[in-house]
């Protein structure tokens, strides 16, 4: 997220560049003339500076938050003013930073047949910098959810044509849960338990003032936020980002309960123990996020590649012919050889099967049994079923 930030004599906006200069997230931009004003940006200015650079707000159109130390101003461009009282201000205005940051990414879809009612919300969401889609019927609404799966939040009135808002969140919860998208109903107060029966994340009145109605969006999409940053810590490999054995099982589970046209893989580092004894944990480390990164970037988007402990990895490629999926390994292993880290290079050995065996362990155990095999005949190459070797 670019950030402009006027820097003053005033201490509080000091510690506020500082701190979010600290920040990967936040790009930041110091002002010092209208010349290096990046666009499409957020401005962070001081009253004290404000007519100085008002002119740039109005020519511009760059949304602005204002600081004070006891003035406020209403303007189209200011979408929050804070007066600085206390050292905590500055947490209050970096939160709120945090949450823009966090609505860029969050898209809402709005069903309500008022048009005036639907150009409101949409411009306090806006002011928010959230991602909004708007629709007037709810069966328009399913459809455009079915192409937009990245839609976080739907915010619906009850009363709408075609189809009640109660009746759309019986059908979105029968197979979406709440965990991954949020459902805001509007109606008044007497639906409010059958909403919250049928699986409403939250519950609001119409003309709910913009403050009130704002906390309730954030809220949810803090909510939403947090729930998907602990399923993912929980699937991820903490090292390598990728997935862990145990979300992998329940992945390829389903995969190998569908489908008879893949392959499985099993990858072990050669020689990774005299990597650790001779470089260190550090190097080896590294050698192993190097390899995680190659292979992240080497599948297709259906496939998988997980970390089962170690230096073992397993890949299942999906729809792929046997010829291409030995062709696909035999490349891995002759670019994971390139790959040098601290000074040295390193080699993997892969057992491969494309034989679908009675269960998912089975064929991991026979892609295992290919995998010592390779090792056994010299390591840097795969060995499959098929006796094709790198």
């Amino acid at each position: 997220m670019q950030l402009n930030i006027v820097k003053s004599n005033k201490l509080y906006i000091n510690i506020i560049y500082n701190q979010l200069k600290k920040n990967k997230d936040f790009n930041i931009t110091e002002i010092t003339s209208p010349n290096n004003l990046q666009d499409s940006t957020f401005l962070i200015i001081d009253y004290s500076d404000f007519d100085i650079y008002s002119y740039i707000i109005e020519k511009k159109s760059i949304p602005t938050l204002l600081i004070s130390e006891k003035n406020t101003l209403q303007h189209n461009q200011i979408n929050k003013s804070f007066i600085y009282k206390t050292p905590e201000t500055i947490n209050h205005i970096i939160n709120y930073l945090y949450q823009l940051r966090l609505n860029k990414k969050t898209k809402i879809l709005l069903i309500d047949d008022n048009k005036q009612s639907i150009q409101k919300k949409e411009k306090y969401l806006n002011s928010q910098f959230y991602q909004i889609l708007s629709v007037e019927n709810p069966i328009s609404a399913l459809e455009i959810y079915e192409q937009n799966k990245d839609i976080n939040i739907l915010i619906s009135k009850d009363k709408l044509p075609l189809l009640r808002g109660m009746e759309l969140l019986k059908i979105i919860r029968r197979s979406i849960s709440k965990n991954r998208l949020g459902f805001i109903a509007i109606s008044d107060s007497s639906k409010m338990s059958d909403f919250f029966d049928y699986g409403a994340n939250d519950f609001i009145v119409e003309d709910l003032s913009k403050d009130e109605f704002l906390y309730r969006v954030n809220n949810l999409t803090n909510m939403l936020n947090h729930i998907a940053k602990l399923e993912d810590s929980s699937n991820k490999d903490f090292l390598t980002g990728l997935s862990n054995r145990k979300y992998f099982f329940t992945l390829a589970s389903k995969i190998y309960d569908k489908k008879s046209n893949f392959a499985l893989a099993m990858i072990d580092i050669d020689n990774f123990k005299n990597i650790n004894d001779t470089y260190g944990h550090k190097t080896g480390d590294k050698v192993i996020k190097a390899l995680s990164n190659l292979m992240k970037n080497s599948i297709k988007g259906k496939d998988i590649v997980a970390r089962m402990g170690g230096e073992e990895f397993i890949i299942l490629l999906q729809d792929i012919k046997t010829l291409n999926a030995i062709n696909f390994l035999n490349k891995l292993c002759k670019d994971t050889s390139k790959i040098n880290i601290d000074g040295i290079n390193f080699t993997i050995s892969i057992g491969l099967t494309t034989k679908k065996s009675n269960s998912l362990d089975a064929m991991i155990n026979e892609a295992d049994k290919f995998l010592y095999k390779a090792k056994e005949n010299g390591k840097n190459q795969v060995m499959s079923d098929m006796n094709v070797f790198s």
